[in-house]
């Protein structure tokens, strides 16, 4: 046990220390200074006419923005310190039995463990909540938690707005759908069919990819347009992800629900992947959705 707890101590502090070095990176840095766009989408939200000021300072910002593939270069080491941490370690994990409802650990052994979601307290009554267990947070900077869901649960498609996020699932398996956001294209009119979703405040131009699964112990990463809204389908097993937020959710900084609408299926020429051009259009926080905070244990 204090073995766990040592190498539990040691996975935590080497995951602050390289995210605080990541930090330091020009390219992150880039990243970070973008706030103030996301201060100016809410004042448009509140006041429709400065929408044409938001558009121009948009492809301001991104005629200056870091490429994706920059980012991910800067982010590689925090990606690597991510897929070294042991799961069994910091959850304190019990080895298990896949007929005795095991959830899998790794996905080149028969390696399963006991899920943790009915160990977090306080209990709740909603049985389909997903629970959240806070690590570490540096305001402004980043911050690490971890969710764990029951089996089946959901975390509806939502947003990271000029968020990167890192996703390292501990146990269990994932169903994932994410959308690429598309340059420009919310100003766009380009024919009637269009137009409903240009007068909905928040509407965004997509491409809706495939759905995918992410085993454990699968690390994935979305950046300010690559993958930034997704959704999580826990397996039958239920799952733990670990996630890294480079920045976190802030005031400025909030994060949106969405549905997808009009999709219309393209194929992208330098890719044999499919994906549908689609539109997401932002709605209420769902009602059957719940991410309830918790302790476990150490945690």
């Amino acid at each position: 046990m204090v073995d766990r707890i040592e190498q539990r101590n040691r996975d935590l502090v080497a995951l602050e220390e390289t995210a605080l070095a990541v930090l330091e990176k020009d390219e992150i840095k880039c990243l970070m200074k973008s706030n103030w766009n996301y201060r100016f989408q809410y004042l448009t939200r509140i006041f429709p006419f400065l929408k044409i000021l938001n558009y121009r300072n948009e492809k301001k910002r991104r005629s200056t923005s870091v490429s994706a593939k920059a980012i991910r270069c800067a982010l590689a080491p925090l990606r690597e310190c991510l897929a070294s941490v042991d799961a069994i370690a910091l959850l304190n994990l019990q080895l298990s039995d896949e007929r005795a409802g095991g959830a899998r650990l790794t996905t080149d052994a028969c390696v399963f463990v006991k899920p943790i979601y009915n160990d977090i307290y306080p209990a709740t009554k909603e049985r389909t909540a997903v629970r959240y267990l806070h690590l570490a947070e540096h305001s402004g900077l980043f911050s690490m938690g971890i969710f764990i869901f029951p089996p089946g649960a959901k975390i509806p498609l939502h947003n990271h707005p000029g968020m990167c996020v890192l996703s390292r699932v501990l146990y269990g398996e994932i169903h994932r759908q994410s959308l690429d956001l598309v340059e420009d294209a919310t100003y766009e009119d380009d024919n009637e069919s269009d137009s409903i979703y240009l007068d909905t405040p928040g509407s965004k131009r997509a491409i809706k990819q495939p759905i995918d699964l992410l085993r454990a112990p699968a690390c994935t990463t979305l950046y300010p347009d690559v993958g930034n809204v997704h959704e999580f389908v826990a397996g039958p097993t239920g799952a733990a992800v670990l996630d890294v937020l480079l920045p976190p959710y802030d005031d400025e900084r909030d994060c949106t629900f969405y549905e997808i609408h009009g999709c219309v299926r393209t194929e992208n020429s330098s890719s044999a992947n499919l994906g549908s051009m689609c539109w997401i259009v932002p709605i209420c926080h769902p009602k059957d959705f719940h991410c309830i905070a918790g302790q476990y244990h150490h945690l």
